[in-house]
């Protein structure tokens, strides 16, 4: 009857962390959702930027290719870091 309560309470300890570790990988895959939602955000925000820079063959000044390069390197940054973030798993 002992053996059996024991086996009970270590089955119940480990249900009990697994469902923690899944809480978890949910928890982190949401972050991940959050982060790849803002990425696609910050694309069309560039792709945006990128059409207006672009959108007259004329001369385009140094400030807008300048605020593209800086969109751009923010953006791959932060791509980096997802990469970065998704290696964990």
């Amino acid at each position: 009857m002992f053996l059996l309560m024991k086996d009970m309470f270590l089955l119940m300890k480990d249900m009990f962390l697994l469902m923690k570790k899944m809480f978890l990988l949910m928890k982190d895959m949401f972050l991940l959702m959050k982060n790849m939602f803002l990425l696609m955000k910050d694309m069309f925000l560039l792709m945006k930027q990128l059409h207006q820079a672009t959108r007259s063959r004329d001369y385009i000044d140094k400030t807008s290719l300048r605020e593209f390069q800086q969109a751009l390197n923010f953006l791959l940054v932060r791509v980096g870091g997802l990469c970065l973030y998704s290696r964990d798993f």
